[in-house]
């Protein structure tokens, strides 16, 4: 009997799929809408060890199709390389067959590398690598910033700024910080994927979007971004912006000190800052900026199958659903 005799895989499609044990970026509803959609799942002796989902469109297979990551979570620290190949071989057999040609995922970073699966993707190929920054919020303190951002800070407050959450965010400050992201996106020559409308109705899921700000004395939204809780443990830095008015200022270092305090006091380890990257050019500006605020960094690596090619080492036939 071999060791995978042990092994299960199980795949999820349609009313079936699941979101319980899924992170944000692989539960059903961040899966495009309209289109095939899968989970697939690796079990051994009725426990997961690792699982994925894809959507599906112009015959590839996308993990995530909306996000800045998705891929594999691992739910073990057991798993092995030749687990996790027999996995990646059932999933192409099986996209395969419904007549999937290319495979893309973009990996979720390992932030907390223990243990470290970047170990398992050796047979993966990589077509990208982008930098991408954290906090760990289990040892973030205003202390140990730079000392130029703790001069930036401490006036800030001394001129009354203040940062807070928006709860129940109203039409007006909706405008206000959508108006404030997309001419922050301008200015940088970046495109925003969110039209207003869109926009405001990412605060109707109050579970998963949280709206910050900071503000002058006399009220002026100035700086604000989107914190987006991934899962229990991480929460992600989306459309950061600040006023081009204000820049002299600072105001992004009270954003990022807030939202970083908050989570912490509500036990979140990882406070996600995004990539300081575009197509594995490194903004050095940018990456300084989130080092003098404790930012540590990791790889965000995207894999590629193309399905066309010779499929795998553990060839099994006749999968279906």
């Amino acid at each position: 009997m071999s060791e995978f005799d042990f092994l299960n895989f199980k795949i999820l499609y349609g009313d079936t799929l699941l979101n319980q044990s899924f992170t944000l970026f692989n539960r059903s509803d961040f899966l495009v809408q309209n289109n095939e959609k899968y989970q697939f799942q690796l079990l051994k002796n009725e426990v997961i060890l690792v699982q994925i989902a894809f959507s599906i469109s112009e015959n590839t297979a996308k993990s995530p199709f909306i996000g800045p990551y998705a891929g594999f979570e691992f739910l073990t620290t057991t798993i092995n390389t030749e687990e996790f190949d027999w996995f990646i071989a059932q999933i192409k057999n099986y996209l395969s067959n419904k007549g999937i040609e290319k495979i893309n995922i973009k990996q979720q970073p390992n932030f907390f590398q223990i243990p470290n699966y970047n170990d398992l993707f050796i047979n993966l190929h990589k077509t990208q690598v982008e930098y991408n920054q954290h906090i760990n919020l289990t040892i973030f303190n205003e202390e140990n910033l730079h000392q130029s951002k703790k001069r930036k800070l401490k006036k800030l407050i001394s001129n009354h700024f203040y940062a807070s959450k928006i709860e129940n965010p109203t039409e007006a400050q909706l405008h206000n910080a959508y108006e404030l992201i997309a001419k922050n996106r301008h200015r940088k020559g970046f495109y925003i994927s969110l039209d207003e409308n869109s926009f405001g109705k990412l605060f109707q899921n109050q579970a998963v979007y949280h709206l910050f700000a900071v503000f002058t004395v006399d009220g002026k939204m100035v700086a604000t971004s989107v914190a987006v809780l991934i899962n229990t443990e991480i929460v992600y830095h989306f459309l950061p912006a600040d006023d081009d008015e204000y820049l002299s200022e600072s105001p992004s270092i009270l954003l990022y000190t807030y939202i970083a305090n908050y989570f912490k006091s509500l036990g979140f380890k990882i406070f996600d800052l995004g990539i300081s990257s575009l197509k594995e050019i490194k903004n050095e500006g940018l990456i300084t900026f989130k080092k003098q605020l404790g930012a540590e960094n990791i790889d965000l690596i995207t894999f590629e199958i193309n399905l066309n090619s010779t499929i795998t080492d553990y060839e099994i036939n006749n999968i279906t659903t």
